[in-house]
Formats: structure tokens, C-alpha cells, sequence
């Protein structure tokens, strides 16, 4: 099993993850929101990767990350197309993938990083996770409440027009 630390302080990138990550027993996920929380988690275990956006890591125009006691030193940094990252791409242990990326990217490069082949039979995957079904479950019924009811009433118009003429 893999442990993956992303500091990330976005719920919908959070969710977005799990998804992503939920259908393998590969992975072991783990979220920091915060500095505090990041720092604390570095200091309690170790991961094989450590993913996180480029600007939640520097202080002072350094990296801030102290690598004691890892067996892997691999971190993934996302960036914008803007961001200068010329002066870390010399250090052996930082990755970066730019923004904007698609799910089947951002796999393949901690696949790759992590050194897991991702051609897996389907006899290996998962149903996804409780949380995963309830995420989804939230969102349809939101979109049936929601946005639904404006289709439905084009649809109506529609067949009354076509009844009508």
C-alpha cells in the first residue's frame, strides 16, 4: 500500500481525489487542509509521496519540507503555467504536473512516481467507497431538484406545441 499526503485545502479537489484514487486498494490517502496539519503529519509517518500545489510549500522562496526519515523522497508539485519553477527542477525529488490536468494524467504521473503499473484486471477493482457512493447519490439529487424541473418543463412545452399544431 501506498501512502500519499496531498496538502490541499480545497474540499472539491479533496472529493475529486478519493474518486480518483477510490478504486484501487493501492493507495492510502491522506489530507492536510492546513500548514499545521501538514507539518504534523510529516512528523507522524512517512509517505512515498507527497502531493501538494507549489505555492502551499515555499516559505521565504524555499522549499519547506524536511526530508528525515523518508524511504521515498518523491513530491508532486501542481503549478499554474506562470509559476517559475526552473530553479527546483534540479532537485532530484520534486516533480511538478501543471495545471490544468486531467484525472487520467494526474494517475498516471504518481502511478509512474510510485512505481505502480496501472494495468490492472477488473477482477481487481473495488466498488467505490461508502463516501464515494454518498458524494454521488448528493449530487444527483441536487441536479434532480435543481436542474431537473427546468428540463421537464421544455420537454412539456415542447409535446404541448407539437399537440397543439
Amino acid at each position: 500500500m501506498k501512502k500519499i499526503l496531498f496538502f490541499e485545502n480545497s474540499p472539491s479537489l479533496q472529493k475529486a481525489m478519493k474518486i480518483l484514487f477510490s478504486n484501487s486498494d493501492v493507495y492510502l490517502l491522506h489530507f492536510a487542509e492546513n500548514r499545521e496539519k501538514f507539518e504534523t503529519c510529516l512528523k507522524e509517518s512517512i509517505y512515498d509521496l507527497i502531493v501538494s500545489h507549489i505555492d502551499y510549500i515555499f516559505t521565504d522562496g524555499k522549499i519547506n519540507i524536511k526530508k528525515k526519515n523518508w524511504t521515498h523522497e518523491n513530491i508532486l508539485l501542481m503549478h499554474e503555467s506562470g509559476d517559475n519553477i526552473s530553479h527546483l527542477q534540479n532537485d532530484g525529488y520534486v516533480n511538478f504536473i501543471e495545471k490544468p490536468f486531467s484525472g487520467v494524467d494526474f494517475k498516471n504521473k504518481v502511478n509512474f512516481l510510485l512505481g505502480i503499473d496501472d494495468i490492472l484486471s477488473t477482477k481487481e477493482f473495488k466498488a467505490p467507497s461508502k463516501d464515494v457512493e454518498d458524494y454521488i447519490k448528493e449530487k444527483v439529487e441536487k441536479w434532480l431538484i435543481d436542474v431537473a424541473p427546468q428540463y421537464a418543463k421544455e420537454v412539456i412545452r415542447e409535446e404541448i406545441l407539437k399537440l397543439i399544431n
